[in-house]
């Protein structure tokens, strides 16, 4: 049986000239969020994966951009500490789904991840709590 992701994700979206980031955050359990627009998006696809997960940091791009992302990964609660972070540059094509990043955690109650994205001018972040006993 395929199991589908589950996603935490925001879109970034213009008002007045100003760009403002919507972020989802869930208390307990995957996340599942969206708010669409047509800007920019960033999105964090969680799988379990043995005993803990599988996170990938996703960006859509709307339009061909350059651009540069932070992903970050922290364990909350559990025996063992966890601080990933991840960063760099990217290029995608309008259109195009890129993967910016993937991390394999397990061993924690929960997570916090988030996904900061500037391209084209405009920032936006994502984000969430994942937590081991959804």
């Amino acid at each position: 049986m395929t199991r589908t992701p589950n996603r935490i994700h925001a879109y970034a979206f213009a008002i007045g000239g100003a760009v403002a980031a919507i972020g989802a955050v869930a208390g307990t359990g995957f996340a599942h969020s969206t708010i669409e627009t047509d800007v920019v998006g960033c999105e964090v696809l969680a799988n379990a994966a043995g005993g803990g997960f599988a996170l990938e940091a996703v960006y859509h791009a709307e339009a061909s951009q350059q651009g540069s992302y932070q992903f970050s990964v922290q364990s909350v609660g559990g025996s063992s500490r966890t601080n990933i972070n991840q960063g760099g540059g990217f290029s995608a094509l309008a259109g195009e789904t890129v993967t910016l990043g993937r991390v394999t955690v397990g061993g924690a109650a929960a997570y916090d991840v988030t996904l900061k994205i500037d391209a084209g001018g405009k920032s936006v972040e994502c984000g969430g709590r994942i937590n081991a006993r959804a």
